[in-house]
């Protein structure tokens, strides 16, 4: 069974609390995920060779007979209301019709069936050979055919030999993203530091994926040369950005620089600099993270404001009721019943109206 991932919005939701309002129940849409910073999940579908995921074609599992299929029917539901019948093939050979088992070698008939649809179940098979299969893998990764390209990529990164080391480079510079992905998997089990400029490339390469791959092996192999490269990265402001700050860890900036990353769009960066000031920013300093376009940088200001709670800060919290995120509009007025006692629903002119009439009186912070 797949695993589920928690999106944003369910952890923005929490269990039942004194401040919740009934005429102002969580919501249920979710936070947009454009721009947060969260990769797709790879799927098997998005191979050429793959006809899809599980489900969507005949079923393939063998069945026993007896009370085990009963139970199935449980378990796979397109199973179930269905009769289903256990059959058994066999064929007899006349004595004239048997000959002798001849054995060939093992290795080119492997090479000649990866660019069947099983493709990738030989090329698991092939990496079993170590060294001697390695010809035959760097070949197919170099292959005019995708299938064939795309048959051998998940095994780079599984074997170590001199003569992948060598081919590293070449597969580094595929047109093929998953080609790219996993040469860099295959280089972090034969690394040499020739291959660390063309890593830092990566760092901006368009497909996510090879990114946190490149990313992967530059931190396990940390040159401090590249510091200087990795803040132009993320200076920059591009897809790199994200990769080259959590490589630098907020390292050598100065806390104007550290704010200035609350205006970026690479959630990595923001989060970066938010953890490393958090819990002593005030509330001018919280701006660019307020007028951030991703909102889970606008909850991060949510939640200093929320620190901070005097007077200047609910005027924020007020101001904050009109966000065009509705799950954002949710959390300010949850803080505010919180904050202040009041219960008003959603409206949010209620809270503006009451915040007006009772702001000088109230004890805030």
């Amino acid at each position: 069974m797949a695993r589920q991932y928690q999106t944003w919005d369910d952890r923005i939701r929490s269990k039942p609390s004194p401040s919740d309002d009934p005429d102002d129940p969580q919501p249920t849409s979710s936070i947009r995920r454009d721009g947060i910073g969260i990769p797709p999940r790879f799927r098997y579908s998005d191979r050429p060779d793959y006809p899809g995921l599980p489900g969507e074609g005949p079923l393939i599992f063998g069945l026993e007979a007896g009370p085990n299929l009963v139970a199935s029917a449980k378990i796979l539901p397109r199973l179930a209301g269905k009769s289903w019948w256990v059959m058994k093939q066999v064929q007899v050979f006349a004595p004239e019709e048997m000959q002798d088992l001849e054995f060939e070698p093992v290795l080119p008939i492997l090479a000649s069936k990866l660019r069947d649809p099983a493709g990738h179940g030989v090329a698991s098979c092939l990496r079993r050979f170590g060294s001697r299969a390695v010809p035959i893998i760097v070949a197919s990764a170099k292959s005019s055919d995708p299938i064939e390209r795309h048959a051998v990529a998940d095994v780079l990164g599984m074997v170590t030999a001199p003569e992948l080391t060598a081919a590293i480079p070449d597969l580094l510079q595929s047109s093929d993203a998953e080609i790219r992905r996993n040469a860099c998997y295959a280089a972090e089990n034969n690394w040499n530091d020739s291959f660390a400029p063309r890593m830092v490339e990566l760092l901006n390469d368009p497909d996510e994926r090879v990114r946190g791959a490149a990313k992967l092996n530059l931190g396990l192999h940390p040159d401090r040369a590249n510091l200087s490269t990795y803040q132009k990265i993320v200076k920059e402001d591009g897809p790199g950005a994200s990769q080259a700050i959590t490589l630098l860890q907020g390292a050598g900036y100065s806390r104007e620089d550290l704010i200035r990353f609350f205006a970026s769009t690479n959630l990595p960066v923001v989060s970066t600099a938010f953890t490393r000031l958090r819990y002593t920013l005030t509330i001018d300093e919280l701006e660019p993270l307020l007028n951030n376009s991703l909102p889970i940088a606008r909850l991060m200001a949510l939640g200093e404001l929320n620190r901070i709670k005097d007077k200047p800060a609910i005027d924020r919290m007020v101001a904050m009721l009109r966000d065009p995120n509705e799950n954002v509009q949710w959390r300010v007025r949850s803080d505010l019943r919180r904050i202040t006692g009041q219960k008003l629903g959603a409206d949010p002119a209620a809270y503006e109206k009451w915040w007006k009439e009772n702001r000088e009186t109230f004890p805030a912070n």
